[in-house]
């Protein structure tokens, strides 16, 4: 459907590129707004929290493109420099919807850990821990083995299992959606499914700009308690896995849900052609 021809696919290109900066500028936007100091003029704040939601956006699409390219080539050399373009992307979405600089804080995550970069003290590196993938990357390793080659490969926990079946029917991969975990059927088809779920654990990433949006409030109740502090010292609690959830099923799910799922869509769009119209549900 997105292959008849090359200004076909350029089109749809140009709608998923936009769609990626224009939802992740009024993420941006919205979330600026929330943490906007008093002393800040409105309309700057949120020209600015728009226009940097916009400029990560379109990295964000770009590292979707280049997981396109790992799908056509089965070569791993694209998903490294996919995962750190989407980090970069995600990064400066939450910039923008923190109210920051977009260049003040980078993040990188790798399964259920967090990387944070924070270039305004002087470059200070901490490590901290997503609970809910956590909690997700645990339920998924019993019901598979460790693929430690794939994990190394992608940055995320890839697990393998002989049989993958939902209340669904029968699938080749799946994702968590409490976190970045992902599941394969330990077949060639569970590694063409790959690309498919690098995609959905990008979907997750991205949802990590809502975080922002509740940091005024929480700061608000407990920023004076220590136990609070040391919490947020060791951990980064990713409620945005929640949300991401409670969107992609808002989406559509179910026997005829897939095939009209947004988040479905978009996978499927840029990962291998062999799925592009498969019999629903084979990924989710």
């Amino acid at each position: 459907m997105f292959y008849c021809s090359p200004s076909t696919a350029q089109q749809s290109d140009l709608e998923v590129g936009l769609y990626n900066i224009g939802i992740n500028g009024l993420i941006g936007g919205i979330g600026a707004v929330i943490n906007k100091e008093k002393e800040e003029p409105l309309g700057k704040v949120i020209l600015k929290g728009i226009g940097q939601g916009a400029m990560g956006g379109y990295l964000i699409f770009e590292s979707k493109r280049l997981v396109r390219e790992f799908s056509r080539s089965e070569n791993y050399i694209y998903v490294w420099p996919s995962k750190l373009v989407n980090a970069a992307g995600s990064s400066i979405v939450e910039n923008a919807a923190a109210n920051h600089d977009f260049w003040e804080k980078w993040y990188l995550t790798i399964g259920f850990t967090r990387l944070e970069i924070d270039v305004t003290e002087n470059f200070r590196l901490s490590y901290r821990i997503n609970p809910i993938a956590l909690i997700g990357t645990i339920i998924t390793s019993t019901e598979g083995k460790l693929d430690v080659q794939k994990t190394v490969k992608t940055g995320s926990f890839v697990f393998t299992s002989e049989n993958l079946e939902s209340e669904f029917g029968f699938n080749y991969g799946r994702t968590s959606m409490m976190g970045n975990t992902i599941l394969l059927l330990d077949t060639w088809e569970g590694d063409m499914a790959l690309s498919h779920e690098i995609i959905h654990t990008y979907q997750n990433e991205n949802f990590k700009a809502f975080n922002p949006y509740f940091d005024k409030p929480l700061n608000s109740l407990f920023g004076e308690e220590k136990i609070y502090r040391q919490y947020n010292r060791f951990f980064y609690t990713d409620v945005s896995s929640l949300i991401s959830l409670l969107f992609y099923n808002a989406a559509g799910t179910g026997e005829d849900g897939y095939g009209k799922n947004l988040f479905e869509k978009e996978a499927f769009y840029f990962s291998s052609s062999t799925f592009q119209n498969p019999e629903p549900p084979i990924l989710h």
